[in-house]
């Protein structure tokens, strides 16, 4: 990563994405974690992994250091996530609409 603005910002390498560190304030900050990755074919991950929604991402092996492509699901995993955490959120979310009502002023 050749630009300056970047190069400051930059973590150490992991071994699957590279992180930008962007302003912190009192032990709070923000960062971007950046994942490449490409759309793998339908018909591969139907075959071996039974991903409908599959890409491939970078994972560095940490004996060799040479990079390779592993298969992830993010769609699907965002579907478990989110089905997990659907009893919590239905019981919370009178509360939050609530909150959000009585803060709210013209």
């Amino acid at each position: 990563m050749a630009h300056g603005t970047y190069k400051k910002m930059l973590d150490v390498e992991g071994r699957r994405c590279w992180t930008l560190n962007y302003a912190e304030e009192d032990g709070v900050g923000f960062h971007m974690d950046i994942l490449p990755s490409v759309q793998e074919s339908w018909k591969t991950f139907k075959e071996y992994y039974n991903f409908s929604n599959a890409i491939a991402v970078t994972n560095k092996c940490c004996h060799t250091g040479i990079y390779d492509w592993l298969p992830s699901n993010p769609k699907d995993f965002a579907k478990w996530f989110y089905s997990k955490n659907k009893t919590v959120f239905d019981r919370v979310k009178p509360t939050q609409k609530q909150a959000l009502f009585e803060n709210y002023s013209l």
